[in-house]
């Protein structure tokens, strides 16, 4: 194609020529042939329809172009300039050149963008088809095998289907598997299947163990019960056998009064079997449970894990990385810092921790710089709540990076950076006139950008890469490496996106990302509903008896009205990330809200009632504003030593940025709590989506979904939100709804539970609001439970199944079941059982609790079953089982709740249980209920609850317990 239009023109000049020669127009006399002047230049048209942009992976092919010239016609094109690489996301540029004859030239230009593939548009979730026959019914025993769920998408085709749930065929119930699949765009589908176990029809096995796990130290001895249930179905005898062994098997010894041989039984029945376990050595260890049923061969094997520790084990502490309520220092100023680090796990506090100035390793001590105390004194916040505080004066004329730890003499911290910096140290305000929305409706600061860069990069470096796409750092969040960037775009998301482009060619850059505005999770409600039903409905008003909390809790929101009559002795001021201050006070009135959910002035006769009424409130003010305000505002929170930070809000956007915040401040020691939403869809909010936040959805008072909040296996807990009435901006009281009102109460919660165990770790906090709560229906997908802050406190129903609340002699444990008695409140109730002769002929479960101040009475209740081996053959002889429950007050003396006795009480025979020793026959008193008011005048004490069931050494006895209650 080259060499035809090279011809053509040439082929014109040698005809031009010849026809001069031959038949020139005027001729001078020597015959010379005169050529016209050509000094118009080609004129170039570009061809075809192509496209200015394309998207990465799109294939791009040039049309080219044409040049045509007055005296020459059509003229050479030669193509230069960019291939356009659609594998590479950049700005090419094609030219096109065209020379004439007489030399004269033209240039023209295509320019072809090639840009990050768009996706496109997809506000459709999944379609879930549930596969198999799965029978919604089986019997106890029979396996199940579930035949799981797959999902088709318009758009992305097949979508992968999560599965959560399982069904324990040994026990009878309601069983909920659920599917849920998500979108390459975000939407997400749900759908469920209810499978019921119900009681076998034929013979079948089962075995309980009384406690799910058991921690000792090494010479400690513990007895556990054991259930081994028989169904029948056929009126056959069968024999029924236990194995038990622990592995390895030199740490722990144990002994039983499983009879040799096992059982044999041709009707249901339940034996109870006790277990002494001697712990030998330190390690962890398992002990298994093999049930077999002989005629059939069916098992059941249960495991029960053991933990041994030596002295020096349970007394060692953790100390955690300490944190500073500044961010980073300028260079060559002088700045006082508060410096704060958490002790956990050990009731041993010291008195004082050293702070020191280390290299980067932390191997190397440079300089020792002070005590952190934890004695309330300012600037430390709560006394004995194993959070210590001090300050530090510090000052460097160079920029880098400085590195602390704190030290009890034997056990170090992790080391914390502090960086040196000419660059701003905290985030600036957003422009809220930049905002605009996305294809996917979120809300996003079109002149704002979050970049993360390698950690290496210098800072001139780092400046020198912003200045060159026109970019100014305006703050910063340099313990997280982050920097938050203004750029310019006149409100163009293309012209944004155009700018995370070119960011992320440069290999300093780790990411880019949008700032995205972090929304409220409330909705005003005008109801004239005046009692706090929601304190009531998760037992807070008796968990108050107890615990009022006593905790540091970090609310990061739309700030506080830190005058407001039922606020103001309880609020700390901390930071306006939003504004870029000092100043958290509220502008929205949301945050004053949350805030009186958690820690308003309560017991004054005055407002309202908070859960945690006795604890301290850290304000900042976080939510309103952009990502770089929230993840500053939460580093804040947790490097000042709260120990919870309710986060009621976010956004719908994912966020690198966000994340790293939300593990930074849980490995300072933080339990995060925040809000799955209020859009009545299963859309994923941010942060409560991530791993390290316990996310809460919004419960009705009935434990029913609350109508707008949002759903999804990602969310943990509920907690009521509705109708809550709290304190609002300005004074007084005011009612609002959402999941923003049902953290608090989690919030809450936590600070009270943390308040009895100031050295429990982050972890163990949330297991206890998971296990303690009550249990809701799975299908509403708003949590696994609800919170229930009595239970939690108290531990009264004993539901979490290690009785781990309560102190115990002989063989305690927690049970679902004795042959047909079934807890009269909730899924799990007490067993104590004693005897026979060689076994514990005494047993004790001790709770010691402490009554608040201006409490002037105390009501006890309880539930409780008297069951003996001795009914009816010992009735009336000297053999008797006693049965005694007391309360013993501050000042030593007793109070005595319940005395059964076989010759005293009424019982009746009850099938199907058989206890060891004795006969095949027991009788039981059935259920009753205990409540007694006591006057309160010593004014602070501690109370125990001592329930001892005393007998001969003859038979056995057990002891049902259940809804203990204080109010």
């Amino acid at each position: 194609m080259g060499n035809t239009k090279v011809f053509e023109p040439l082929k014109k000049v040698a005809l031009a020529a010849l026809f001069f020669s031959l038949f020139g127009c005027g001729g001078g006399g020597d015959g010379e042939v005169q050529s016209s002047s050509d000094t118009t230049p080609p004129v170039i048209s570009v061809m075809g329809d192509n496209p200015a942009t394309v998207e990465q992976g799109e294939t791009y092919s040039d049309a080219g172009a044409t040049a045509d010239d007055a005296v020459d016609g059509s003229v050479t094109v030669t193509t230069t300039g960019d291939d356009v690489d659609t594998s590479k996301v950049g700005t090419y540029t094609i030219t096109y050149v065209a020379t004439d004859a007489a030399g004269n030239e033209a240039s023209a230009s295509r320019t072809v963008k090639v840009q990050a593939a768009v996706t496109k548009s997809d506000t459709t979730p999944p379609v879930i088809t549930v596969l198999g026959d799965n029978p919604t019914q089986i019997s106890q025993g029979q396996t199940y095998k579930d035949a799981g769920a797959t999902a088709d998408d318009d758009v992305d085709g097949s979508v992968d289907v999560v599965t959560t749930g399982s069904v324990d065929t040994n026990v009878t119930g309601d069983y909920t598997m659920t599917y849920e699949a998500t979108d390459s765009s975000g939407n997400q589908a749900t759908a469920t299947r209810t499978v019921t176990v119900v009681q076998s029809q034929g013979p079948f096995v089962s075995i309980e163990q009384g406690l799910s796990s058991i921690s000792m130290l090494e010479g400690d001895e513990k007895i556990i019960a054991f259930v081994v249930k028989f169904i029948d179905g056929n009126a056959a005898e069968y024999g029924v056998q236990l194995e038990q062994s622990v592995m390895p098997a030199s740490g722990v010894s144990y002994t039983s009064n499983y009879p040799n041989g096992g059982w044999l039984a041709a009707e249901d029945n339940s034996w109870v079997v006790n277990v002494t376990l001697n712990a030998v050595t330190a390690g962890e260890y398992t002990f298994t449970s093999v049930v077999n049923l002989v005629e059939t061969g069916q098992t059941m094997t249960l495991s029960l894990p053991i933990t041994v520790t030596d002295t020096a084990s349970r007394s060692s502490m953790k100390l955690s990385t300490p944190g500073t309520d500044k961010d980073a220092i300028t260079l060559g100023q002088t700045e006082e810092l508060i410096v704060s680090a958490k002790v956990t796990r050990t009731t041993t506090a010291p008195e004082t921790l050293t702070l020191e100035q280390v290299d980067e390793a932390g191997t190397g001590v440079i300089a020792t710089l002070g005590s952190l105390r934890d004695d309330g004194i300012a600037p430390d916040i709560v006394a004995r709540d194993l959070v210590y505080t001090g300050l530090h004066t510090v000052s460097k004329n160079s920029i880098g990076e400085l590195y602390y730890r704190v030290t009890n003499g034997e056990i170090k911290s992790g080391v914390h950076t502090l960086s040196v910096t000419q660059l701003p140290t905290s985030v600036a305000p957003s422009d809220f006139s930049a905002l605009i929305t996305d294809e996917s409706g979120n809300q996003i600061f079109s002149n704002e950008l979050l970049v993360k860069f390698v950690d290496v990069t210098s800072e001139d470096r780092i400046q020198e890469i912003v200045a060159s796409e026109n970019g100014t750092i305006v703050g910063t969040v340099l313990s997280l490496g982050i920097y938050q960037l203004q750029v310019e775009t006149n409100n163009s998301l293309s012209r944004l996106e155009q700018v995370i482009e070119s960011l992320q060619t440069y290999s300093e850059v780790d990411y880019v990302e949008y700032s995205v505005l972090a929304s409220i999770d409330a909705y005003p409600n005008d109801s004239e509903f005046l009692n706090q039903s929601n304190m009531t409905t998760i037992r807070a008003d008796k968990a108050w008896y107890i615990s009022s909390g006593d905790t540091l809790v970090g609310v990061v929101d739309t700030g506080i009205d830190y005058t407001h009559a039922d606020l103001d002795s309880k609020i700390i001021k901390g930071i306006d990330s939003v504004s870029g201050d000092d100043d958290p006070m509220d502008e929205n009135g949301h945050g004053t809200h949350v805030a009186g959910l958690i820690g308003a002035e309560s017991n004054n006769s005055d407002g309202i009632a908070s859960v945690a009424w006795n604890s301290k409130i850290l304000a900042v003010r976080g939510l309103g504003g952009s990502y770089a305000a929230l993840v500053s505002a939460i580093r804040y929170s947790a490097d000042r030593g709260t120990k919870v930070v309710n986060i009621s809000g976010g956004g719908y956007v994912d966020s690198v940025s966000l994340n790293r915040v939300i593990d930074y401040a849980s490995n300072k020691g933080a339990l995060i709590v925040s809000t799955a939403g209020n859009d009545a869809s299963n859309k994923r909010k941010y942060p409560c989506y991530y791993e390290q936040t316990l996310c809460v959805g919004n419960a009705t008072d009935l434990d029913e979904r609350a109508s707008l909040s949002n759903f999804g296996t990602w969310v943990d807990i509920a907690a009521p939100g509705e109708n809550a009435r709290s304190t609002q901006l300005g004074g007084g009281t005011s009612i609002k709804s959402g999941t923003s009102m049902a953290a608090p109460l989690v919030s809450g919660s936590a600070a009270v539970i943390w308040t009895q165990h100031p050295e429990w770790e982050p972890k163990q906090i949330r297991e206890r609001l998971l296990r303690s709560g009550k249990s809701v229906d799975e299908a509403l997908l708003i949590g696994t439970s609800r919170v229930d802050l009595f239970e939690a406190v108290f531990n009264g129903g004993f539901e979490i199944g290690d009785l781990a609340e309560w102190e115990t002699s002989g063989t305690a444990s927690s049970i679902t079941e004795l042959g047909s008695l079934r807890p009269p409140s909730g899924n799990r109730m007490a067993l104590l059982s004693t005897g026979p002769e060689e076994d514990q002929a005494e047993t004790t479960l001790l709770k010691s609790f402490t009554i608040q101040p201006g409490v002037t009475e105390l009501t006890l209740e309880l539930t409780y079953n008297f069951l003996t081996e001795e009914y009816p053959e010992f009735l009336g002889s000297p053999f008797d089982d006693i049965l005694l429950i007391t309360l013993t007050l501050p000042d030593g003396t007793q109070q005595e709740l319940a005395r059964d006795s076989v010759n005293d009480s009424e019982f009746t025979l009850i099938d199907g249980i058989d206890f060891s020793g004795g006969d095949d026959t027991v009788g039981h008193i059935g259920f009753k209920n205990v409540s007694l008011t006591i006057p309160v005048t010593q004014g602070q004490g501690e109370y125990r609850i001592n329930i001892s069931d005393s007998e001969d050494d003859l038979y056995d006895s057990v002891l049902l317990i259940d809804d203990i209650v204080v109010k």
